[in-house]
């Protein structure tokens, strides 16, 4: 039970991330970023896979070494809540420390070279706007930048999200169908060509979730 509540907490917290997508300020943002950078001449499948191949940076699954190419080690950091900094000449640093509104980046990487002790940092982000700047994640900040840029531009877009195999992918509805788009793989139509690919590969896709915004997630069983 504990398990299953933690999962609808989660999918609860993605629906309101996706949800950021359709606020005004933010669509408008990124509708003129994809205006900007993408070929409007584009097809669905063709801009998936220019967004996941060339507009996107896949952060690495094993840390190496820039200075020395060593295999770097990794934690994993954990971020409770966030804070804000309001002024306040009073204070002695200038200002008042609160706790800020809910963080979109719930984790961070940490990793340190055994041999030349290079650090480096790799936040999990979730906000969208944080995703346009550094354009870096791995399947779970692509899809949801992906499906949120979707949102925006005006299609009709989920979320798969399951807790099982730790995965996430998009669908997107066309010609009267769910179409899955694994903007996560450099080939981001292998769940299109075959939808039973993750059975044969042993994932356990149990509690699938399909988010949108607005919406509660729906359980999904056809994977």
């Amino acid at each position: 039970m504990a398990d299953q509540v933690d999962v609808l907490e989660q999918a609860a917290r993605l629906t309101r991330v996706l949800s950021r997508a359709l606020q005004p300020d933010i669509r408008e943002q990124l509708v003129e970023e994809m205006l900007r950078v993408a070929d409007p001449k584009l097809g669905l499948l063709e801009f998936a896979d220019w967004f996941r191949n060339k507009y996107m940076t896949w952060l690495p699954n094993v840390p190496i070494c820039t200075a020395c190419g060593t295999v770097m080690t990794e934690s994993v950091h954990i971020l409770k809540y966030e804070v804000a900094f309001t002024p306040n000449p009073k204070s002695w640093i200038g200002h008042d420390i609160v706790e800020g509104p809910e963080t979109f980046c719930q984790k961070v990487e940490r990793y340190v070279c055994p041999k030349c002790h290079e650090v480096r940092y790799a936040g999990r982000e979730n906000d969208v706007l944080v995703l346009m700047r550094i354009r870096t994640g791995r399947c779970g900040e692509i899809a949801i930048f992906f499906t949120s840029v979707l949102l925006a531009l005006g299609y009709k877009a989920r979320l798969m999200f399951t807790q099982g195999d730790d995965h996430l992918f998009t669908e997107v509805y066309n010609a009267g169908e769910w179409l899955p788009i694994d903007i996560a793989a450099p080939d981001v139509r292998r769940l299109i060509n075959d939808r039973g690919l993750y059975r044969r590969w042993g994932w356990k896709l149990v509690d699938l979730y399909a988010i949108e915004p607005g919406k509660l997630p729906v359980l999904v069983d056809t994977y």
